[in-house]
């Protein structure tokens, strides 16, 4: 199953970070040839955490 990417921006960040998923990270790497090791999502999801605790991304 394919799933529609959300917009983003001219950066490749999503417009509207309520849009993110697990499945939508997937399909992000996949359109951008980018492998998601379980180091790479480990990083992601404590990114996602930082964002969801001070609503900015990490520095």
């Amino acid at each position: 199953m394919t799933i529609e990417l959300p917009p983003r921006d001219g950066d490749g960040y999503l417009k509207d970070m309520d849009a993110w998923s697990p499945e939508v990270a997937r399909a992000m790497a996949e359109a951008d040839q980018f492998e998601l090791t379980g180091e790479k999502w480990a990083q992601i999801l404590k990114a996602r955490e930082y964002y969801d605790e001070h609503s900015v991304v990490p520095p």
